[in-house]
């Protein structure tokens, strides 16, 4: 076991985690401090439910009341979910005459 341990974990800290960012994200990113507004418009006519579809998405409260609703029935439905499943060794007593392995 040691011998296929000890090398998975040398790979595993040699090996640096990389990062990148598309050049059109870069660049919009490195050429201004600030980030741009965004405006919001209703492709066609605007009916009440488009209306209430783009304040929804437009104002930061009502979006984070809506995030905080829908991160709530997450938690509902993980708690309802079973557990992963667990599988563990033991080994009592390295001497083979006297050796217990159970899994």
């Amino acid at each position: 076991m040691r011998t296929l341990f000890v090398p998975l974990a040398v790979l595993a800290l040699a090996v640096p985690p990389v990062y990148s960012q598309p050049q059109a994200v870069a660049d919009s990113l490195s050429s201004s401090s600030r980030p741009a507004a965004r405006t919001l418009e209703a492709a066609g006519p605007l009916t009440l439910r488009s209306a209430v579809a783009l304040v929804q998405q437009s104002n930061p409260s009502l979006s984070a009341a809506a995030r905080e609703q829908e991160a709530t029935e997450g938690a509902i439905v993980q708690a309802g979910a079973w557990p992963n499943p667990v599988l563990g060794a033991q080994v009592e007593d390295l001497r083979r005459d006297n050796r217990t392995t159970t899994l």
